[in-house]
């Protein structure tokens, strides 16, 4: 059997390892499995929590710690082990929301341990929802919500589809000064995440904590938010629908979400064709 130059493969979910169905591909399921018999480890990186990422994980066959929140927890769906977390500022995050509420957005507040809050309940929330499938407790005043006290916050997520970034920016800047990062994982989906918090990084923790070198890891995604551990993994990949600036990272573009794009990169892994070319396109 031939040894795996590359031995960690961490996908992105939506617009990537999931098909515009949302769904994995029998042809991507028979290809991670081959990585997984020919001793590969592969898991996902997403905005998601992993409540929400947990039934793809275990339909892939994963068993190793996979990455949420845009990096900002690493954790095993398994039996919920955290890796590694980061977490906002709760006082100013307070202070955005009521913020972004002011503009007319529409604001989703993640707290540690599933619990999420929004202001209202509205058609671009339900959108959102069918989506992602999970639930959300729905309060009008985020003090209650978060019992007044010191959440644990991991994101805050903005779905504007009139795409005002730079007003949605213009809110939060003054409360969070550079005490934030922010992404886009959707041209619609702006957002905001403690400060140093990216996919790249959380891949790197993931690759430490499996004992792989950062060399031997490759990253597949498709959007803004998945550029860092594109630019991070020894291989970075990109689907042909991703966003200009992820394929301009990738050193491999791979077909499309809904052409079985990574089971496509994964089947060229293992016979050896891919690891050190340079935008090299399928067609």
């Amino acid at each position: 059997m031939r040894e795996l130059k590359f031995k960690l493969i961490v996908s992105d979910l939506d617009g990537t390892l999931l098909n515009s169905k949302a769904e994995i591909s029998a042809r991507t399921l028979a290809a991670i499995e081959r990585f997984h018999e020919a001793g590969g480890f592969f898991t996902y990186a997403t905005g998601r929590t992993e409540e929400s990422a947990r039934p793809f994980a275990e339909r892939a066959g994963v068993k190793i710690p996979g990455i949420a929140f845009n990096g900002g927890k690493v954790v095993s769906h398994i039996d919920g082990s955290v890796v590694y977390e980061t977490f906002m500022d709760a006082a100013r995050t307070k202070s955005a929301f009521k913020a972004l509420r002011e503009l007319g957005k529409d604001v989703i507040v993640y707290l540690d341990g599933g619990s999420r809050y929004i202001a209202d309940y509205t058609k671009v929330i339900d959108k959102y929802l069918a989506r992602v499938r999970h639930s959300l407790y729905i309060v009008r005043d985020i003090d209650a919500a978060m019992g007044g006290g010191n959440g644990k916050i991991k994101k805050v997520l903005v779905i504007d589809p009139l795409q005002e970034d730079g007003a949605i920016l213009g809110a939060v800047r003054p409360i969070f000064g550079d005490s934030f990062n922010f992404v886009k994982s959707d041209p619609e989906y702006f957002e905001f995440i403690p400060p140093g918090t990216s996919k790249g990084h959380a891949l790197e923790v993931l690759a430490t904590h499996l004992g792989i070198g950062l060399g031997e890891t490759v990253a597949i995604g498709d959007h803004l938010n998945d550029v860092s551990m594109i630019e991070a993994a020894g291989l970075g990949v990109a689907v042909a629908n991703a966003e200009p600036e992820a394929r301009a990272a990738a050193g491999f573009v791979t077909a499309s979400n809904d052409g079985d794009g990574v089971a496509i990169a994964i089947e060229k892994l293992l016979r050896g064709e891919i690891g050190g070319e340079i935008n090299v396109k399928i067609r």
